[in-house]
């Protein structure tokens, strides 16, 4: 079992063992972000660690795609091998020679999303929306665009992303967690999306897919 952490934002093992599991183990670098007295700080790159993982490289071992509370993307490449890994350093993915930035607290997701051969990254947000970063020939990623709406990612804050959503969005609620997949068998990739929804009894999350075509 793979799991984030908040403050520090390190990604931690559970091992599985006969009994369960094993206690936690870090398995990534980090910065340690803290003031002048020691105490975390509740900003930066390391805040709310989230992570999914994929062979960047192609080399045959799991690499890992880290978000975090600012909706900025790292990578951490697996410089061991697939059965005795070694995390590096995190390193900022980044498109037209900015990081790349959603409204904040991204979940990075590496998919083939328009079978082309080469892995794109779709990054859901604590605003609602989830954004395609196209990878090109080059390894360089275009100008993300949302899913939701088809409009490119100009403004990432967290009011902008909510406002270019609307009042009527297809997909109600916040803080989006992805996963695809091929849900019925028809050889379409269809999506995943898990959320937050506050409503009068309380915050509940959901699962909501979506089907993909032709």
């Amino acid at each position: 079992m793979i799991s984030g952490q908040y403050v520090p934002g390190v990604v931690k093992l559970f091992a599985g063992n006969d009994e369960g599991f094993e206690a936690p183990l870090v398995i990534a670098e980090y910065e340690n972000t803290t003031d002048e007295n020691g105490e975390p700080l509740w900003t930066g790159p390391t805040i709310m660690s989230t992570a999914n993982f994929v062979d960047w490289e192609g080399d045959g071992d799991l690499d890992m795609l880290v978000g975090n509370v600012s909706g900025e993307v790292y990578l951490n490449l697996n410089l061991g091998t697939a059965r005795e890994y070694r995390f590096g350093a995190r390193s900022q993915l980044m498109v037209d020679g900015l990081g790349i930035k959603v409204g904040s607290k991204s979940d990075p997701l590496a998919v083939d999303w328009d079978d082309d051969g080469l892995l794109d990254l779709l990054v859901g947000d604590e605003a609602g929306d989830i954004t395609w970063f196209r990878r090109a020939e080059d390894g360089s990623f275009e100008t993300g665009v949302s899913l939701l709406t088809g409009k490119r990612l100009v403004q990432t804050g967290y009011r902008a992303v909510r406002e270019s959503l609307g009042e009527d969005r297809i997909l109600p609620g916040y803080r989006l967690r992805l996963e695809v997949c091929d849900w019925n068998n028809d050889g379409h990739k269809d999506l995943l999306v898990g959320n937050c929804e506050t409503k009068d009894d309380g915050t509940t999350g959901f699962v909501y897919l979506f089907l993909g075509g032709p």
